[in-house]
């Protein structure tokens, strides 16, 4: 019933979704489905297996590079925008926790054919 759910979605939102953020992300990926996260809270405490290379770099990573935790919002950010390449970021109009991360996939389903 869930699976099925998942699968009638147009798009997933998630408004500071705290520990539910890499769940969306992961769960759009998987299914190719757009969604829109902005990612609040790290709880480091509660992810301890979430980690970024030490030198990031989006576009030209390796596999042997050195790995720390993530621990702020701007590594949380990085972190996520890793998950797949069709990952884009923007800004909305308020304060505070305002990094918006998205993917429409529609780019990366046309590659494909």
């Amino acid at each position: 019933e869930l699976e099925q759910l998942v699968k009638s979605c147009s798009c997933i939102i998630g408004l500071h979704p705290d520990e539910a953020t890499d769940h969306i992300v992961d769960v759009a990926i998987s299914h190719s489905i757009p969604f829109a996260v902005v990612p609040c809270c790290v709880f480091s405490r509660q992810f301890p297996n979430r980690s970024i290379p030490v030198n990031f770099v989006k576009s030209n990573e390796t596999e042997s590079s050195p790995n720390k935790p993530v621990k702020t919002r701007k590594e949380l950010i990085k972190y996520l925008a890793l998950k797949h390449p069709s990952i884009q970021q923007g800004k909305i109009s308020c304060r505070g926790a305002n990094v918006v991360l998205y993917s429409k996939f529609s780019s990366s389903k046309q590659t494909k054919k």
